[in-house]
Protein backbone atom coordinates (compact mmCIF):
# COMPACT_ATOMS: atom_id res chain seq x y z
CA UNK A 1 0.00 0.00 0.00
CA UNK A 2 1.02 3.35 -0.51
CA UNK A 3 2.57 5.62 2.21
CA UNK A 4 0.96 8.33 4.00
CA UNK A 5 2.84 9.28 6.78
CA UNK A 6 5.03 11.87 5.60
CA UNK A 7 1.69 13.69 4.49
CA UNK A 8 0.35 16.32 6.72
CA UNK A 9 -2.98 15.05 7.39
CA UNK A 10 -3.79 17.72 9.99
CA UNK A 11 -3.07 20.57 7.02
CA UNK A 12 -4.84 18.69 4.27
CA UNK A 13 -8.27 18.34 6.74
CA UNK A 14 -8.09 21.68 7.94
CA UNK A 15 -8.62 23.18 4.50
CA UNK A 16 -12.55 21.97 5.47
CA UNK A 17 -12.67 22.41 8.68
CA UNK A 18 -11.15 23.79 12.23
CA UNK A 19 -9.00 21.43 14.22
CA UNK A 20 -8.09 22.05 17.75
CA UNK A 21 -5.61 19.87 20.05
CA UNK A 22 -8.25 17.85 22.29
CA UNK A 23 -5.10 15.32 23.59
CA UNK A 24 -1.90 13.69 23.50
CA UNK A 25 -2.90 10.40 22.15
CA UNK A 26 -1.50 8.41 20.02
CA UNK A 27 1.05 11.50 19.70
CA UNK A 28 -1.51 13.93 19.89
CA UNK A 29 -5.38 14.02 19.20
CA UNK A 30 -7.23 17.15 17.28
CA UNK A 31 -10.95 17.65 17.25
CA UNK A 32 -13.33 19.61 15.52
CA UNK A 33 -16.54 19.51 13.06
CA UNK A 34 -16.81 16.35 10.89
CA UNK A 35 -16.50 17.69 6.90
CA UNK A 36 -18.59 14.74 6.17
CA UNK A 37 -21.68 14.95 8.58
CA UNK A 38 -21.12 18.23 9.92
CA UNK A 39 -21.66 16.99 13.50
CA UNK A 40 -19.49 19.22 16.06
CA UNK A 41 -18.03 17.21 18.73
CA UNK A 42 -16.94 13.54 17.08
CA UNK A 43 -14.68 14.32 14.67
CA UNK A 44 -10.81 13.19 16.25
CA UNK A 45 -7.82 13.09 13.80
CA UNK A 46 -4.17 12.14 15.23
CA UNK A 47 -1.84 13.53 12.09
CA UNK A 48 1.58 12.31 14.33
CA UNK A 49 1.02 8.43 14.48
CA UNK A 50 2.56 5.71 12.44
CA UNK A 51 -0.27 5.80 10.15
CA UNK A 52 -1.87 9.56 10.18
CA UNK A 53 -5.32 8.91 10.56
CA UNK A 54 -9.02 10.23 11.13
CA UNK A 55 -12.45 8.90 12.54
CA UNK A 56 -15.78 10.66 12.91
CA UNK A 57 -18.26 8.60 15.79
CA UNK A 58 -20.73 10.16 14.14
CA UNK A 59 -21.24 9.11 10.40
CA UNK A 60 -18.11 6.67 10.77
CA UNK A 61 -16.21 8.36 8.50
CA UNK A 62 -12.51 7.13 8.73
CA UNK A 63 -9.05 6.40 7.44
CA UNK A 64 -5.90 8.30 6.21
CA UNK A 65 -5.48 10.96 3.69
CA UNK A 66 -6.24 9.01 0.92
CA UNK A 67 -9.48 8.04 2.11
CA UNK A 68 -9.95 11.56 2.93
CA UNK A 69 -10.06 12.84 -0.49
CA UNK A 70 -11.63 9.95 -2.13
CA UNK A 71 -14.61 10.73 0.54
CA UNK A 72 -14.48 14.11 0.15
CA UNK A 73 -14.36 14.37 -3.66
CA UNK A 74 -15.68 11.20 -4.60
CA UNK A 75 -12.25 10.07 -6.44
CA UNK A 76 -10.98 6.82 -7.08
CA UNK A 77 -8.02 5.27 -5.24
CA UNK A 78 -5.62 6.54 -8.50
CA UNK A 79 -7.03 9.92 -8.13
CA UNK A 80 -6.76 10.94 -4.93
CA UNK A 81 -3.06 8.96 -5.16
CA UNK A 82 -2.65 11.38 -7.76
CA UNK A 83 -3.64 14.47 -5.76
CA UNK A 84 -1.76 13.54 -2.88
CA UNK A 85 1.86 12.94 -5.24
CA UNK A 86 1.82 9.24 -4.36
CA UNK A 87 3.29 6.51 -6.70
CA UNK A 88 1.43 3.44 -5.92
CA UNK A 89 4.94 1.86 -5.41
CA UNK A 90 5.18 3.33 -2.26
CA UNK A 91 7.16 6.51 -3.42
CA UNK A 92 6.54 10.12 -4.38
CA UNK A 93 6.23 11.52 -7.24
CA UNK A 94 5.36 14.09 -9.73
CA UNK A 95 1.93 14.60 -10.93
CA UNK A 96 3.28 14.44 -14.54
CA UNK A 97 3.86 10.69 -13.81
CA UNK A 98 0.52 9.05 -12.97
CA UNK A 99 0.49 5.36 -13.21
CA UNK A 100 -0.37 4.28 -16.84
CA UNK A 101 -3.69 2.74 -15.79
CA UNK A 102 -5.16 5.09 -13.79
CA UNK A 103 -7.56 6.31 -16.62
CA UNK A 104 -8.87 2.82 -17.58
CA UNK A 105 -10.65 2.62 -14.25
CA UNK A 106 -13.91 1.44 -14.67
CA UNK A 107 -16.12 4.29 -13.56
CA UNK A 108 -19.30 2.96 -13.35
CA UNK A 109 -18.15 0.48 -10.71
CA UNK A 110 -20.71 2.43 -8.12
CA UNK A 111 -24.06 1.79 -6.73
CA UNK A 112 -25.25 4.85 -8.99
CA UNK A 113 -24.36 2.20 -12.23
CA UNK A 114 -25.01 -1.01 -10.04
CA UNK A 115 -27.80 -0.84 -7.72
CA UNK A 116 -31.83 -0.33 -9.12
CA UNK A 117 -32.53 0.47 -5.42
CA UNK A 118 -30.14 3.47 -5.05
CA UNK A 119 -31.93 5.17 -8.74
CA UNK A 120 -35.20 4.33 -7.08
CA UNK A 121 -34.45 6.73 -3.64
CA UNK A 122 -32.60 9.26 -5.73
CA UNK A 123 -35.29 9.62 -8.40
CA UNK A 124 -37.59 10.04 -5.10
CA UNK A 125 -35.41 11.91 -3.51
CA UNK A 126 -34.84 14.78 -6.65
CA UNK A 127 -38.55 14.74 -7.50
CA UNK A 128 -39.62 15.67 -4.03
CA UNK A 129 -36.74 18.20 -3.77
CA UNK A 130 -37.48 19.70 -6.81
CA UNK A 131 -40.95 20.44 -5.69
CA UNK A 132 -39.56 22.06 -2.38
CA UNK A 133 -37.79 24.30 -4.35
CA UNK A 134 -40.58 26.09 -5.65
CA UNK A 135 -42.70 26.00 -2.86
CA UNK A 136 -42.19 28.93 -0.01
CA UNK A 137 -39.54 27.13 1.98
CA UNK A 138 -37.77 27.36 -1.41
CA UNK A 139 -37.52 30.99 -1.65
CA UNK A 140 -33.83 31.80 0.01
CA UNK A 141 -32.02 29.00 -2.48
CA UNK A 142 -34.44 30.22 -5.23
CA UNK A 143 -32.77 33.51 -4.46
CA UNK A 144 -29.34 32.56 -4.09
CA UNK A 145 -29.80 30.91 -7.79
CA UNK A 146 -31.66 34.18 -9.38
CA UNK A 147 -28.87 36.17 -8.06
CA UNK A 148 -26.32 34.13 -10.12
CA UNK A 149 -27.99 34.34 -13.28
CA UNK A 150 -29.71 30.81 -13.03
CA UNK A 151 -33.34 31.26 -14.35
CA UNK A 152 -36.17 29.79 -13.42
CA UNK A 153 -36.28 27.79 -16.31
CA UNK A 154 -32.75 26.37 -16.36
CA UNK A 155 -33.73 25.55 -12.64
CA UNK A 156 -36.91 23.45 -14.08
CA UNK A 157 -35.16 21.76 -17.00
CA UNK A 158 -31.52 20.99 -15.00
CA UNK A 159 -33.66 19.65 -12.04
CA UNK A 160 -32.37 21.68 -9.25
CA UNK A 161 -33.98 20.98 -5.75
CA UNK A 162 -33.54 22.10 -2.50
CA UNK A 163 -33.37 19.79 0.80
CA UNK A 164 -34.73 21.90 4.10
CA UNK A 165 -32.91 19.83 6.42
CA UNK A 166 -29.99 17.25 7.03
CA UNK A 167 -31.80 13.69 6.99
CA UNK A 168 -30.34 10.35 7.05
CA UNK A 169 -31.60 7.47 4.47
CA UNK A 170 -30.81 4.19 3.67
CA UNK A 171 -30.35 3.60 -0.17
CA UNK A 172 -30.10 -0.20 -1.16
CA UNK A 173 -27.13 -1.20 0.78
CA UNK A 174 -26.04 2.25 1.58
CA UNK A 175 -26.42 4.75 4.66
CA UNK A 176 -26.38 8.34 2.59
CA UNK A 177 -26.27 11.38 4.45
CA UNK A 178 -28.21 13.94 2.73
CA UNK A 179 -27.67 18.11 4.35
CA UNK A 180 -29.64 20.48 4.03
CA UNK A 181 -29.00 22.54 0.66
CA UNK A 182 -29.44 22.90 -3.25
CA UNK A 183 -29.35 19.60 -4.83
CA UNK A 184 -27.77 19.16 -8.52
CA UNK A 185 -28.26 16.13 -9.77
CA UNK A 186 -26.04 14.70 -12.53
CA UNK A 187 -28.32 12.86 -14.77
CA UNK A 188 -27.75 11.45 -18.34
CA UNK A 189 -31.38 10.14 -19.65
CA UNK A 190 -33.27 8.26 -17.00
CA UNK A 191 -30.39 7.77 -14.89
CA UNK A 192 -28.98 9.70 -12.24
CA UNK A 193 -24.94 9.50 -12.25
CA UNK A 194 -24.44 11.86 -9.15
CA UNK A 195 -26.35 13.73 -6.52
CA UNK A 196 -24.43 16.85 -5.57
CA UNK A 197 -25.68 19.20 -2.25
CA UNK A 198 -24.20 22.72 -2.17
CA UNK A 199 -24.75 23.40 1.74
CA UNK A 200 -26.03 26.95 2.75
CA UNK A 201 -23.03 26.93 5.28
CA UNK A 202 -20.20 24.48 6.63
CA UNK A 203 -17.59 23.00 5.35
CA UNK A 204 -17.43 21.24 2.92
CA UNK A 205 -19.50 23.29 0.69
CA UNK A 206 -20.76 20.53 -1.39
CA UNK A 207 -21.35 16.75 -0.63
CA UNK A 208 -22.52 14.66 -3.20
CA UNK A 209 -24.56 11.22 -1.70
CA UNK A 210 -22.83 7.92 -1.02
CA UNK A 211 -22.45 5.64 -4.32
CA UNK A 212 -22.58 8.93 -6.94
CA UNK A 213 -20.11 8.20 -9.81
CA UNK A 214 -17.05 10.31 -10.45
CA UNK A 215 -18.53 11.68 -14.46
CA UNK A 216 -18.70 14.64 -16.05
CA UNK A 217 -21.54 17.00 -15.39
CA UNK A 218 -23.79 17.03 -18.71
CA UNK A 219 -21.17 15.07 -20.24
CA UNK A 220 -24.14 13.90 -22.85
CA UNK A 221 -23.66 17.03 -24.31
CA UNK A 222 -20.21 16.31 -25.80
CA UNK A 223 -20.17 16.25 -29.54
CA UNK A 224 -17.35 16.35 -31.70
CA UNK A 225 -18.92 18.85 -34.18
CA UNK A 226 -18.56 21.47 -31.00
CA UNK A 227 -16.16 23.11 -28.93
CA UNK A 228 -16.30 22.46 -25.31
CA UNK A 229 -16.17 24.64 -22.40
CA UNK A 230 -14.90 22.39 -19.07
CA UNK A 231 -15.43 24.23 -16.22
CA UNK A 232 -15.27 22.99 -12.11
CA UNK A 233 -19.09 23.59 -10.96
CA UNK A 234 -22.14 22.54 -11.92
CA UNK A 235 -23.36 26.44 -11.53
CA UNK A 236 -20.97 27.99 -13.88
CA UNK A 237 -22.31 25.11 -16.59
CA UNK A 238 -25.71 26.22 -15.92
CA UNK A 239 -24.87 29.90 -16.25
CA UNK A 240 -22.71 30.23 -19.35
CA UNK A 241 -25.89 27.94 -20.98
CA UNK A 242 -27.38 31.33 -21.25
CA UNK A 243 -24.41 32.88 -22.83
CA UNK A 244 -22.92 30.33 -25.35
CA UNK A 245 -24.27 29.34 -29.06
CA UNK A 246 -25.34 25.72 -28.06
CA UNK A 247 -24.27 24.98 -31.77
CA UNK A 248 -21.22 25.73 -31.43
CA UNK A 249 -20.69 25.07 -27.67
CA UNK A 250 -21.35 22.32 -24.62
CA UNK A 251 -20.56 23.19 -21.05
CA UNK A 252 -19.23 19.97 -18.82
CA UNK A 253 -18.09 20.77 -15.05
CA UNK A 254 -15.79 18.29 -13.19
CA UNK A 255 -17.16 18.33 -9.93
CA UNK A 256 -13.78 18.60 -8.34
CA UNK A 257 -10.28 19.25 -9.89
CA UNK A 258 -9.57 15.72 -10.37
CA UNK A 259 -13.31 15.04 -11.74
CA UNK A 260 -13.89 12.69 -14.65
CA UNK A 261 -10.51 11.42 -15.16
CA UNK A 262 -11.65 8.75 -17.58
CA UNK A 263 -10.39 7.51 -20.71
CA UNK A 264 -14.07 7.63 -22.13
CA UNK A 265 -14.33 11.32 -21.45
CA UNK A 266 -10.45 11.98 -22.86
CA UNK A 267 -11.18 10.03 -26.29
CA UNK A 268 -14.78 11.93 -26.32
CA UNK A 269 -13.08 15.27 -25.57
CA UNK A 270 -9.97 14.23 -28.30
CA UNK A 271 -12.27 13.87 -31.20
CA UNK A 272 -13.77 17.54 -30.45
CA UNK A 273 -13.07 21.04 -32.02
CA UNK A 274 -11.55 22.51 -28.97
CA UNK A 275 -11.46 22.06 -25.36
CA UNK A 276 -11.58 25.43 -23.89
CA UNK A 277 -10.33 24.96 -19.92
CA UNK A 278 -12.02 27.16 -17.85
CA UNK A 279 -11.11 26.02 -14.32
CA UNK A 280 -10.97 28.53 -11.48
CA UNK A 281 -8.09 31.15 -11.50
CA UNK A 282 -6.06 29.59 -8.60
CA UNK A 283 -3.55 27.04 -7.80
CA UNK A 284 -5.76 24.02 -8.12
CA UNK A 285 -7.28 25.31 -11.71
CA UNK A 286 -4.07 25.47 -12.71
CA UNK A 287 -3.01 22.09 -11.91
CA UNK A 288 -6.70 20.64 -13.70
CA UNK A 289 -5.49 22.86 -16.87
CA UNK A 290 -2.07 20.90 -17.05
CA UNK A 291 -3.17 17.95 -16.25
CA UNK A 292 -5.90 18.14 -19.15
CA UNK A 293 -3.40 19.51 -21.63
CA UNK A 294 -1.08 16.31 -20.82
CA UNK A 295 -4.21 14.71 -22.75
CA UNK A 296 -5.33 16.60 -24.91
CA UNK A 297 -2.28 18.48 -26.44
CA UNK A 298 -3.96 18.85 -29.63
CA UNK A 299 -6.96 21.05 -29.12
CA UNK A 300 -6.56 22.88 -25.18
CA UNK A 301 -6.47 26.20 -24.68
CA UNK A 302 -6.66 27.53 -21.29
CA UNK A 303 -8.90 30.51 -20.81
CA UNK A 304 -8.81 32.03 -17.07
CA UNK A 305 -11.46 33.51 -15.71
CA UNK A 306 -10.71 37.08 -15.13
CA UNK A 307 -12.07 36.08 -11.15
CA UNK A 308 -12.09 33.16 -8.65
CA UNK A 309 -14.19 31.40 -11.24
CA UNK A 310 -17.33 32.17 -13.86
CA UNK A 311 -20.06 32.94 -11.47
CA UNK A 312 -17.67 35.48 -9.66
CA UNK A 313 -17.24 37.08 -13.17
CA UNK A 314 -20.66 37.64 -13.32
CA UNK A 315 -21.54 39.00 -10.00
CA UNK A 316 -18.76 41.10 -10.48
CA UNK A 317 -20.58 42.43 -13.36
CA UNK A 318 -18.13 41.16 -16.07
CA UNK A 319 -19.48 40.36 -20.04
CA UNK A 320 -18.92 36.61 -20.31
CA UNK A 321 -19.75 36.88 -23.69
CA UNK A 322 -16.94 39.06 -24.49
CA UNK A 323 -14.51 37.06 -21.84
CA UNK A 324 -15.83 33.79 -24.15
CA UNK A 325 -14.61 35.31 -27.62
CA UNK A 326 -10.78 35.38 -26.20
CA UNK A 327 -11.18 31.58 -26.91
CA UNK A 328 -11.71 32.50 -30.51
CA UNK A 329 -9.09 34.94 -30.58
CA UNK A 330 -6.51 32.04 -29.07
CA UNK A 331 -7.85 29.94 -31.44
CA UNK A 332 -6.92 32.15 -34.43
CA UNK A 333 -3.57 32.85 -33.07
CA UNK A 334 -2.32 29.05 -32.98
Amino acid sequence: MPRTNYIDLLQLIQRDTNLKRAASTNGGEYAGACPFCGGTDRFRVWPNQDTPRYWCRQCNAQGDAINYLQQRDNLSFHEACEELSIHTDNTYTSHTHRPKDAMNIDYTDCPAFKEPEWQTCATVFIRCTKEILHQTIGIDARNYLLARGITLNTMHSANLGYNPFDRREEWGSLPVWLPQGIVIPWQISNRFERINIRRPSGTPKYINAKGSANTLYQHDRISFQKRVIMVEGEFDVLLLGSYIDTSQYCVVATGSTAGGRFLEFATRLYQTQQVILAFDNDEAGEKASQWWQSKLPQNTIRLRPTHKDITDMFLAGENLADWLAQSETYSQAS
